[in-house]
């Protein structure tokens, strides 16, 4: 079974809420992979929470969603925390100006689409929040009517 087909598998069994750990008989845990799901989670949760760019948190919720799905079916794993805190010491080593958030470890030690998405949510508006702050402080420092106009217009082109 290949990777894309034993997401697809487990994707169906979390959505189910069947235990996953007769998915992941035909897919072996190996060390190496959670630690790497791990940093990958850790750095993509940093963007998300940062990011004042709203494509760049769809594309990295997208990115997410993958490897939330293979370490929530590994988090019952024996080996899981041990391995799990090998991706995080690898984080902290890489970024050591970067203190891992309370989100960052919650969602490592409790890996779920639901708590991705609870950590979405909010950082989609935050990040609407910031665009529309960044704007209104733009539009504030122009002088004529027309080119606060042209300024809203182009910030949003649909609406009228």
């Amino acid at each position: 079974m290949n990777e894309e087909e034993m997401v697809r598998r487990l994707k169906d069994a979390i959505i189910a809420g069947v235990d996953t750990a007769n998915t992941l008989s035909d897919y072996p845990y190996i060390p190496t992979t959670v630690s790497s799901l791990v940093l990958k989670l850790l750095e993509s949760v940093y963007i998300i929470t940062t990011s004042k760019n709203i494509d760049t948190i769809v594309g990295r919720y997208n990115f997410l969603l993958q490897p939330i799905i293979l370490l929530s079916a590994y988090s019952f794993e024996e080996r899981y925390l041990s391995d799990m805190q090998h991706g995080l010491d690898k984080y902290k080593q890489l970024y050591y100006d970067r203190i891992p958030t309370d989100e960052q470890i919650f969602l490592i030690k409790n890996p779920s689409l639901k708590n991705l998405q609870s950590l979405y949510l909010p950082n989609i508006i935050k990040c609407i929040e910031n665009f529309y702050n960044d704007l209104m402080i733009i539009v504030s420092k122009l002088k004529t009517k027309k080119a606060k106009y042209n300024c809203l217009n182009k910030a949003f082109p649909t609406i009228k």
